[in-house]
């Protein structure tokens, strides 16, 4: 009898268990449905945004390419892919090479490269303020026009450094000497086997008194080829003052 107690005790202790367990998931449930709604909810909307985000990334595009202007469609091109606002995000870098590929206009940015050499030269020639500064500045608008164009021309680009450079040294302007050294920069990423930016970075180095970066171009300048003689001649007057 005892034992036939002891077995009863133990189920209804069972069954109070249970029924807690049936309490707790009966004031669980509607939470339950809640998060389920929510996370249901979220996911159709996301869905909703990604067909979204590309019908307006196809509205972009065939709008922007049907422009004339092809800088204003590059720009804006650029400015989308890399505000993600069109595009899938890891295919930014991808989709960035494509742009650049096919946009580029490698006939005006060559017409706009050798106007400004001719607006340098002119500028190089001049021997008043004024005069250096109007051609050096109209050379830095055509160099930039270039590069525009075609990100990829190096020349342009180091070009746009010798620009900042002379007007810098010409008239004693040190922050666009130091603004050269980060067009120079620009260059040698662009191709870093070209000697002769390697010698007007040093030379813009030794305007600044920056003696030891201006030997680590030279150091950089042994194994480059370097045709301009005076450039050459410049290498060694820099190597023999500084950089014993």
């Amino acid at each position: 009898m005892e034992e036939l107690e002891i077995q009863i005790k133990k189920l209804e202790i069972q069954e109070k268990k249970l029924r807690n367990r049936t309490n707790w998931l009966t004031v669980l449930l509607p939470f339950l449905t809640i998060a389920v709604s929510i996370v249901t909810t979220f996911w159709t909307v996301q869905s909703q945004l990604d067909v979204k985000k590309l019908t307006y990334t196809q509205e972009q595009i065939t709008s922007l390419i049907n422009k004339p202007d092809i800088i204003d469609t590059r720009k804006k091109l650029a400015f989308l892919l890399e505000g993600d606002l069109i595009g899938d995000k890891n295919n930014r870098d991808k989709l960035l090479k494509v742009l650049e590929k096919n946009l580029i206009d490698e006939n005006q940015s060559t017409k706009h490269f050798i106007t400004g050499v001719l607006n340098s030269d002119i500028a190089g020639k001049s021997q008043n303020a004024d005069s250096i500064t109007f051609y050096y500045s109209k050379a830095i608008d055509e160099f930039l026009q270039a590069l525009e164009l075609n990100p990829s021309n190096y020349e342009a680009q180091a070009f746009l450094g010798h620009a900042y450079y002379n007007i810098g040294s010409k008239l004693s302007l040190i922050t666009l000497v130091e603004r050269s050294l980060i067009e120079y920069n620009k260059a040698l990423k662009l191709d870093s086997t070209v000697g002769y930016i390697h010698v007007d970075k040093a030379l813009a180095f030794e305007y600044l008194g920056k003696y030891k970066e201006l030997c680590e171009e030279i150091r950089l300048t042994s194994n480059l080829d370097i045709t301009d003689s005076t450039r050459r001649k410049s290498i060694k007057e820099l190597r023999n003052l500084y950089c014993k």
